[in-house]
């Protein structure tokens, strides 16, 4: 009776030790921004994200948030008129809904602190505005206080066109990233460096689409996470 009584003790105490090897779900809410190194693309996004372990390493998961896009690109020269050139500037500034989707693999690096890799795709879709810019430079002659008169490049006033865009945007990543893993909460910084499809559609305009890699636009990520 005295061994049954202590192996229904260390029951408990057996069930809560599997605990932790056993939960293969978690839910995270997450934050990241982009253009950390001063890109001319930058995208900050919120989310939640459900992930689900598929063996002792892998796991695959799917997330969903709020996005906001902003891109500022220079085309140069546009057009020349006489000793007048006129440049142009396109900034774009969109709010979209996102949803991911991802594999992921896992190592233990130091006790509860964790290396992992993944692959994720997103995509997304939003509307939000595209202001174009024109400026002129044109050339001038100065005359210094000694009389002689050398040229410079003069800076007429910039004007600004303001119109509503659409957006449909994919873009996929490789990323890498550290976690402290506790029992029911992990910790954790990912980083990661967007390849970008985009199909933009301009009010009253055309539309076309792109795809872009830049290598300054590297995006941190931060997660909490609850596992069951």
């Amino acid at each position: 009776m005295k061994i049954v009584r202590f192996l229904f003790l260390l029951l408990p105490m057996h069930v809560w030790a599997q605990s932790a090897d056993i939960l293969k779900h978690s839910i995270s809410l997450w934050g990241e921004a982009s253009g950390m190194f001063n890109s001319s693309t930058s995208m900050s996004t919120a989310g939640i994200q459900y992930q689900k372990k598929t063996s002792k390493h892998f796991s695959y998961h799917v997330s969903a948030g709020f996005a906001n896009y902003n891109s500022t690109v220079s085309d140069g020269l546009l057009l020349i008129a006489g000793d007048t050139a006129i440049k142009r500037r396109i900034s774009d500034n969109i709010n979209m809904g996102v949803i991911g989707f991802g594999v992921e693999t896992e190592r233990q690096f130091y006790h509860k602190l964790y290396f992992f890799a993944g692959l994720e795709l997103r995509i997304g879709y939003g509307s939000g505005t595209a202001d174009t810019s024109f400026a002129k430079e044109y050339n001038a002659a100065i005359t210094n206080p000694g009389g002689t008169p050398y040229h410079t490049i003069g800076i007429g006033p910039e004007s600004t066109i303001s119109g509503n865009e659409t957006m449909m945007y994919v873009g996929f990543t490789p990323y890498f990233g550290l976690k402290l893993a506790f029992r029911k909460w992990e910790l954790g910084t990912s980083f990661m460096n967007y390849v970008n499809f985009k199909i933009i559609n301009q009010k009253g305009g055309g539309s076309y689409g792109s795809s872009d890699f830049d290598s300054n636009n590297l995006t941190q990520r931060v997660f909490v996470s609850y596992k069951f």
